[in-house]
C-alpha cells in the first residue's frame, strides 16, 4: 500500500474534494433540484491498481459515504434520496479483455478509465429509464453487495490474466516522498 506523504496528501485531496460533493449535493436538495447521481465505470484493472497504490478500504470507503452522504441531506431536507447508480459492476464491460489497438471500435474503454461513446449511451439510457438491466440502483443498504460484485469481477480478471496485471502493477509502483 501507499504509506508516507503520498498517502497524506491523497488523503488530503480526498477531504477537500468529499467537502465539494457535500457542498454540491446540498446545494441540490437545498433547491429542489432533480438530480442524477451515478459512479463511473472503470476497468477492473484500474480497482486492483487502486487497492494496490491506496487501499481496498478507501476505495470501499469512497463509495459508502457517497451513498450515505446522499441519504443524510435527504432526510436533513425531508426529500427522497437523489437515484445514485453506479456501473462498476457490470460483467463484459469493466472486466472486457484489454482490447488492442485494431479492436477499440468493439471495446467499452478507451484505456480502461476513458469508456467509449457506446459506453456513455448505454449509461444515459439507463439514466433515462431506457436501458434495464445496465447499471445498479444504489444506496447504504446495498453498496457493500455491489462493491462486492466488482470485486469479484476484478478477482477474477486478475486471476484469468495474470501476466498483464503483474506488468500493470509493476508499471504503477509508488515513490517514496
Amino acid at each position: 500500500g501507499n504509506t508516507g506523504g503520498a498517502a497524506r496528501r491523497a488523503n488530503f485531496v480526498f477531504l477537500a474534494t468529499f467537502r465539494l460533493l457535500e457542498q454540491l449535493l446540498d446545494y441540490g436538495y437545498r433547491s429542489g433540484i432533480d438530480t442524477t447521481l451515478f459512479l463511473t465505470p472503470v476497468h477492473v484493472v484500474f480497482v486492483d491498481l487502486w487497492y494496490h497504490l491506496a487501499s481496498e478500504n478507501v476505495w470501499r470507503e469512497t463509495h459508502r459515504r457517497i451513498a450515505e452522504l446522499n441519504e443524510h441531506l435527504a432526510q436533513q431536507y425531508h426529500r427522497a434520496p437523489f437515484p445514485l447508480w453506479g456501473f462498476g459492476a457490470q460483467p463484459g464491460v469493466v472486466d472486457e479483455p484489454i482490447p488492442r489497438q485494431r479492436d477499440i471500435d468493439s471495446a467499452w474503454f478507451n484505456d480502461g478509465v476513458h469508456f467509449r461513446p457506446k459506453t456513455a449511451g448505454a449509461i444515459r439510457d439507463t439514466l433515462f429509464g431506457n436501458r434495464p438491466g445496465f447499471g445498479t440502483a444504489l444506496s447504504s443498504s446495498n453498496i457493500n453487495a455491489y462493491l462486492n460484485e466488482i470485486d469479484s469481477l476484478r478477482k477474477q480478471f486478475v486471476e484469468g490474466d495474470t501476466t498483464f496485471t503483474t506488468k500493470f502493477r509493476q508499471a504503477y509502483q509508488p515513490t517514496d516522498d
